[in-house]
Formats: structure tokens, C-alpha cells, sequence
């Protein structure tokens, strides 16, 4: 694989991952798979309730109502309820639908509100998470007009631990085929071969495929015959306190119910990337704010997920300490000026920026300036991203 730059950054594309790519523009901000448009400087979003930045947060919940939908609501009421919660670095967004018999949802609500009690995906202050998970729910339910049955919360950071397992079960009754109860018996087996510490507790366990007689592998292999099962597994952990803590204050803003929780980088792939794709073979990168989650797919399934503990903050904060100015005023100029491409931006272009010590003065900089320090830290954050791909001995697929 090539070494993967922002110098890159308009089009990231390999012939091992050929669906990495990111793009960012005046016009448009496109983080690997998504496209939410920009309003120009000076026009407001034509929707006055939801900024862009709401709207790009929306697209880390949306695997909730496309991918997911149908399996949860196989054999559940056509009025079922649920929401989609992202308790983000920045802001926590909800999005609540109605799902019906065949999964399909109808979006009915939804809402986000500015989070400060997380840091690089870790909650760090319950007080604050609560406020701002009531708040973005609240605003959501008072849109939807409904009532909510159950939650989905995204979950990310450092204590998170992927690994790939297998196990191989005996076929009580070879003759008869293989049925659920043995295909069971191999999964949980092989989750069993993780060791985890007192404080971890186990998030996920993603079926990758079956060998029969270490045969072919095989997705399905109930009604086949054979002696022996092995199972392969995308075993996921989390630090059980991290869990209790993302419980305790959805709970304290008011839910009864105890959320589902669903790693980042697997939520965001289901909701991404196609069936087709996930076999070519893909590797998502979903900038967020405090971190980057990694998801490498191949033969239709996941093989590898993973984490860089840097995301879009880092970068407002690098255009506040490079130009002088206050975080809110960095980040604005990001949203609406923001290029990873200086070669693509007119070097005599300009625009004006409070100053940090007094907001009354304005200060002159140049749009290739600003694209010059997004241009270097994007750079950083797909260099690690680059190095855990190769550690993880998927660099040269």
C-alpha cells in the first residue's frame, strides 16, 4: 500500500481499500462516505432548525435505520419505537423512527445538543452528559410526538478491544446435519478463548464464517453434514466501566430502560458500505470529533476494527493556536472555509477572524493558511491510521 497523505486527501483510493476516501471542500464535506453540503459564507442552512455540523453527526447514528432495522424488528410490532443516540466528543445527537414489519423506518423526530463531559470518547462528567442527553432526546421526542421503546448508543474509545477468535465444536449427530444448537455451541466456544480482565466485559461477538471438516469456509451452515464446526469470530470489549457509565446517565436523563450499546466503526460500516463492498474488501474511516474509528472489511464480513484517539477537534484546535482566535470562531471557519487541498485554493483569497485577546479587532489570514494546517493534521491522523492497518497485517490486501 501506498503511503496515504492529505496531500491525498481529495480522492484516498487503492487498489487494497478502494473505497478510503475523503474530501473536503467549501462546498462540501465528504469524510470518507458521506457528503453534507455547506451553507456559503454568509447564507444560512435551509433548514434554520439544524446547522450542517448537526447534520453530519446525524450520519454516525444512521446505521440504526437502514442496516440494522430489519433484523431488529423482524418479529416486533410495525409501531415499534426506537432511537438512535450518538454521545459524541462535541455534541449528542438523537434520532428517533418508527420501524415496520419488513424493518423499514420512517424517520419522526430528531435533535442534538452540545456535549462537554466526554473526552476522546470517554465520559469524563456525568452531570453534563446527562444535561445534553436529555436535552438532544427531548427535542427529538418533542418533534416525534412519541413515546420511546428502546435505545441504541454508539460506543468508542480507547478501552476498546477487538480481536478475531476461533473454536472448533464436534457434530453430536453428523448424520442428521448441522443445526442451530452446534452452530451455538462453535460460537460461544470461541468467545470463551477470550481472556478478558475483571474490568472488561464483552460488547459483541460478529460471526465471520465457518469451516465444516476444516473444509471451505461457509456463512450459513445449518442442514450441512459433518464431523467437526469451526467458528471464526470478531470478538469486541469494552471497559465495564465505560458501559456502566453511558447506562447510568441515559438513565439519569430520564429512561427507564437500559440502552443497547453498538461499537462505533461496526454501527457506521453496517450503515455504510453494501454487501458487494464488504466483499471486494474496504477500510472505513469515520473522522469524529475527539476520535477516528477504523473498520477493515473482506469477504463479507469484518476482520479488523481499531482507533485513532485524534479526530476533527484536533484540527479547530490547531487553527486556534496557529491564527490567534477563540475555539467557536476556529471552528466556524473550518465548517465554512475548510480545505484539505492547498494546492486548490487561491493564494490571494483571504478572510477575516476575531482576535483571541479582543473580538472586536479583526485579523486577515489566508485561505491557503487555513488549508495548510487542516492539510497537516489530517495528515497525522491517516499516517496512525496507516501504521494500525500495517500492525494488524492488512496493508497489503
Amino acid at each position: 500500500m501506498k503511503k496515504t497523505t492529505a496531500k491525498h486527501a481529495g480522492k484516498l483510493q487503492s487498489p487494497q481499500f478502494p473505497l478510503c476516501f475523503v474530501r473536503i471542500s467549501r462546498k462540501n464535506i465528504r469524510l470518507l462516505y458521506c457528503c453534507i453540503p455547506v451553507p456559503a459564507p454568509g447564507r444560512s442552512c435551509p433548514n434554520a432548525a439544524f446547522d450542517a455540523s448537526f447534520f453530519d453527526d446525524l450520519r454516525r447514528i444512521s446505521f440504526l435505520f437502514q442496516r440494522l432495522a430489519p433484523a431488529m424488528f423482524r418479529k416486533r410490532p410495525s409501531h415499534r419505537i426506537i432511537t438512535g443516540l450518538d454521545i459524541g466528543t462535541t455534541k449528542v445527537c438523537a434520532i428517533i423512527g418508527k420501524a415496520d414489519e419488513d424493518g423499514k423506518l420512517t424517520i419522526l423526530g430528531m435533535g442534538s445538543y452540545p456535549s462537554k463531559g466526554l473526552r476522546r470518547g470517554e465520559i469524563t462528567e456525568i452531570s453534563p452528559t446527562v444535561d445534553a442527553i436529555n436535552r438532544a432526546t427531548q427535542r427529538a421526542i418533542e418533534v416525534a410526538n412519541v413515546h420511546i421503546d428502546d435505545i441504541y448508543v454508539g460506543i468508542a474509545g480507547g478501552h476498546i478491544l477487538s480481536v478475531n477468535q476461533e473454536a472448533c465444536v464436534d457434530i453430536r449427530r453428523p448424520a442428521r446435519g448441522i443445526d442451530e444448537k452446534d452452530r451455538t455451541r462453535a460460537v460461544e466456544k470461541a468467545a470463551a478463548t477470550l481472556h478478558l480482565d475483571r474490568n472488561q466485559t464483552l460488547i459483541h461477538k460478529v460471526v465471520q464464517e465457518f469451516q465444516i471438516n476444516e473444509g471451505q469456509p461457509t456463512h450459513n451452515p445449518i442442514g450441512l453434514s459433518g464431523s467437526s464446526l469451526k467458528a471464526h469470530v470478531h470478538l469486541v470489549a469494552g471497559c465495564e466501566d465505560q458501559l456502566q457509565n453511558i447506562i447510568r446517565c441515559v438513565k439519569k436523563a430520564g429512561f427507564r430502560q437500559s440502552p443497547h450499546i453498538v461499537l462505533q466503526s461496526l454501527a457506521s460500516s453496517m450503515s455504510v458500505l453494501t454487501s458487494h463492498e464488504q466483499e471486494l474488501g474496504a477500510l472505513l474511516i469515520d473522522i469524529g470529533g475527539g476520535t477516528t474509528d477504523l473498520a477493515y472489511f473482506a469477504n463479507g464480513t469484518v476482520r479488523w476494527t481499531g482507533e485513532v484517539a485524534m479526530g476533527g477537534d484536533m484540527i479547530t484546535r490547531d487553527i486556534m493556536e496557529v491564527l490567534g482566535c477563540r475555539l467557536n470562531d476556529a471552528e466556524n471557519v473550518k465548517k465554512k472555509l475548510g480545505c484539505a487541498l492547498p494546492d486548490t485554493v487561491d493564494r490571494d483569497a483571504t478572510f477575516p477572524l476575531p482576535q483571541l485577546h479582543d473580538p472586536s479587532e479583526l485579523s486577515t489570514h489566508k485561505e491557503h493558511t487555513l488549508a495548510e494546517i487542516i492539510e497537516c493534521r489530517l495528515e497525522e491522523i491517516f499516517e496512525m491510521a496507516l501504521a494500525q492497518v500495517t500492525e494488524a497485517g492488512f496493508k497489503d490486501r
